[in-house]
């Protein structure tokens, strides 16, 4: 082997270490930065606001993102609209511990329920919970306000297809067979 090969299988060493090294920097904060980049898909648009943001540690990021993958937990929620003309669709997922809530409101002065109806407003809150070892909860909540119903539910389906949540459903629950 001449030293042209030697000194070549010793850069090439060096850079494979350097990028696994890289590698595991990055999985010990991979549960935080899933988290934000959940809550920066409504974040990102003007008509969103922030509400509480708590979960900056990796272990609660990691209760919360445990939660969200868990398909054994039941999902549904058929709780009431909180006024009569409203329409409401919710997942909700709890593990007693550790809890997130999507919900999509319909907020209409008319009957029919469309996108485009005037005088219509459309809402996103999502919120994420997890109690903490103090004893005491933890969460982040955003919020997205628009008259503009087609926005709004691709706001709503970009944040199922990211938590892997069936978004017919959420549907479903909104309006139902209609």
């Amino acid at each position: 082997m001449s030293w042209q090969d030697i000194l070549k299988e010793t850069v090439t060493q060096n850079r494979v270490k350097e990028i696994e090294d890289i590698d595991i920097d990055i999985e010990d904060d991979d549960c935080l930065r899933w988290l934000n980049k959940l809550y920066n898909i409504i974040l990102r648009h003007p008509e969103a606001r922030k509400g509480w943001y708590e979960i900056n540690d990796e272990k609660s990021a990691c209760q919360v993102k445990e939660v969200c993958e868990d398909k054994s937990l039941d999902d549904s929620d058929d709780a009431p609209p909180t006024r009569p003309k409203d329409r409401r669709g919710r997942i909700y997922k709890d593990t007693g511990t550790s809890m997130v809530s999507l919900t999509v409101y319909h907020i209409n002065s008319e009957q029919q329920p469309r996108l485009t109806a005037k005088d219509a407003t459309f809402m996103i809150s999502f919120r994420t919970e997890t109690h903490t070892p103090e004893n005491s909860w933890v969460r982040n909540d955003a919020y997205f306000e628009s008259t503009d119903g087609k926005k709004t539910f691709k706001v709503a389906k970009e944040l199922c297809n990211y938590l892997d949540f069936d978004y017919d459903e959420l549907l479903e629950r909104m309006y139902g067979a209609e």
